[in-house]
């Protein structure tokens, strides 16, 4: 009997398991901040290369 209690001992490897579910999560949350944050970086950048060519070009 005491043979099948030890795959019930085994159960808690699973509930240690659950809070690795939201780490999936939070590299998709992590992922498109830094999405976010490149695609805000480059509009900044393309923003300052257009300011640059505007100013070459209108002075």
């Amino acid at each position: 009997m005491s043979m099948p209690r030890r795959p019930k001992l085994e159960i808690p490897p699973v509930t240690t398991m659950r809070p690795a579910l939201p780490a999936p999560r939070f590299r998709d949350f992590a992922r498109s901040m830094l999405v976010i944050l490149a695609a805000f970086v480059g509009i900044c950048v393309a923003l300052g290369i257009g300011l640059r060519i505007v100013r070459a070009v209108a002075f």
